[in-house]
């Protein structure tokens, strides 16, 4: 045995003793001072409570967008929750339908208990996937799997009840066969339909639907078909519930495509919220101020906001262009996974869970430090604890430029260095 393969052996044990500590954790509680989350958090299973909720109100007849803005301000007039606290729900019907099956045949702390051990489960079975990557270097395998069983937002994950982690698997079915060397165009719906990586992408897309923008990469392949009956599969399980409500579909709209929240969340460790904490420290009253030119009428703090959206969404369609045909699936769906995270408006860290996968694809399928260490990076804790309370009770609008380049960074910064080293080897320059 090879030293950094015994190393890589001694980081895979530590690891799993970790995430021990996790499993723990969700009883004794003892890493909650590591998380902005669960530091001002209703309470633990929240977010599983939210999705919980909507599959109750279905049930009902009720609807399951239970927030028409940020203050959680109820849609319905007739509203009652079995839930002793939750976040709102802002997701496709398709996942309420399950949670309604859900919640006809438990109450919502036993369910979150079964949750909490099919995550469990789907970790396991994450990791021990890796043992059929053989041709690929076990050291590395090994390290893979350390990062992802040491995932401090995977921990957070659990706590909360969310179904990130559900993501991340969706997205590593989508991948796996490419990284086997299966990567054959459709022919057909029958094709499709056999092939377990098209039904990965197709349930991701329903389930959080911004892996609707690989359709991209498709289409540049010129896999018509599969963008084409991705499509159709998601319709055709939202319809029936748009149909009966109607007004919903604007609730769903409002809720994932409006503007920013009105103040800097703490909690929220996305790219955007970087960018617009800096922007605030760096421009002072001006970003506050209002700009009219012509039709235009924004605030300053929008500009930079703006500007580095359409920076990385215009470089990624170039950049996915650029490849062409010849380009590998499993990059197509680092490149535009990394773009959400690098664009959107709500990242917490649980999120990031969802690059697990594409941690994994970068690594196998290049030099693997670079993806090691900014995975890593992104596993490890954010440094919240070590801040001042002075400072981590304060808005984070008033925090000084460096305390936003070190609390937003943690995760944004590391995320933009996979982003950068996927555009490079889809150019070529690795």
């Amino acid at each position: 045995m090879s030293r950094g393969a015994l190393w890589a052996r001694i980081a895979l044990g530590l690891a799993v003793l970790l995430h021990l500590l996790f499993v723990v954790n969700l009883r004794t509680q003892e890493l909650t001072p590591l998380f902005v989350e669960i530091t001002y958090s209703p309470g633990q299973a929240a977010d599983f409570f939210g999705i919980y909720g909507a599959g109750d109100q279905i049930l009902h007849g009720r609807s399951i967008y239970t927030s028409w803005d940020y203050a959680g301000r109820a849609t319905d007039p007739v509203f009652e929750m079995r839930v002793p606290y939750y976040y709102f729900y802002r997701y496709l019907p398709p996942t309420a339908y399950v949670a309604g099956i859900v919640a006809a045949l438990l109450s919502p702390w036993p369910a979150y208990w079964l949750w909490i051990v099919i995550n469990e489960i789907l970790m396991i079975g994450f990791v021990w996937s890796l043992r059929s990557l053989r041709d690929h270097s076990e050291t590395v395998r090994l390290l893979l799997a350390a990062i992802a069983l040491a995932s401090f937002p995977f921990a957070l994950e659990q706590w909360m009840g969310q179904f990130s982690f559900t993501m991340a698997i969706l997205l590593w079915i989508a991948t796996f066969p490419a990284l086997r060397g299966v990567d054959r165009a459709e022919t057909g719906l029958a094709t499709c339909v056999r092939r377990g990586d098209f039904w990965g992408w197709m349930t991701a897309v329903g389930l959080k639907n911004f892996p609707a923008l690989i359709g991209l990469t498709h289409l540049v392949q010129r896999r018509w078909r599969r963008v084409l009956w991705c499509a159709v599969g998601v319709i055709v399980a939202s319809a029936p519930y748009y149909l009966l409500r109607p007004e919903d579909l604007r609730q769903f709209a409002l809720l994932n495509f409006r503007p920013l929240p009105p103040e800097l969340l703490a909690g929220s460790y996305g790219m955007l919220s970087l960018v617009r904490g800096l922007t605030a420290a760096l421009l002072g009253d001006l970003a506050n101020q209002r700009l009219v030119l012509g039709p235009i009428d924004t605030w300053f703090m929008s500009l930079p906001i703006v500007g580095w959206s359409a920076l990385v969404l215009g470089t990624s369609a170039w950049v996915t262009w650029r490849a062409g045909r010849g380009q590998s699936t499993d990059a197509g769906i680092c490149l535009w996974t990394l773009a959400f995270f690098l664009v959107f408006k709500d990242i917490w860290e649980y999120h990031y869970v969802m690059l697990l996968p594409v941690v994994f694809a970068l690594a196998l399928r290049g030099p693997a430090r670079a993806p090691l260490v900014l995975g890593a990076l992104l596993s490890l804790p954010t440094p919240f604890a070590l801040y001042d309370p002075a400072i981590a009770l304060a808005k984070p609008a008033t925090w000084p430029a460096p305390m936003l380049l070190l609390h937003y960074g943690s995760k944004a910064l590391p995320t933009l260095g996979l982003y950068l080293l996927t555009v490079r080897r889809l150019l070529g320059r690795d």
